[in-house]
């Protein structure tokens, strides 16, 4: 099943890999044929997160105030 294989290579990875580089090692390390967003979306239904538990959306830190 596709989402055990997503569990093993985020446990082998000790939780730092993220919806895309899980993506990779299974379309380039494992010759599954599968799209990133399929594996963002079965991470997120099994309960996996990366060490940031997920990201904003465009990875920039939010402004706190105005630039001058």
């Amino acid at each position: 099943m596709l989402t055990d294989l997503i569990t093993q290579i985020h446990v082998e990875s000790h939780g730092l890999y993220g919806g895309r580089r899980v993506h990779v090692k299974l379309t380039l390390g494992r010759g599954v044929l599968v799209g990133h967003n399929q594996v963002q979306l079965l991470k997120r239904r099994a309960g996996l997160a990366g060490p940031h538990g997920g990201g904003s959306g465009n990875g920039a830190a939010p402004m706190t105030s105005p630039p001058t």
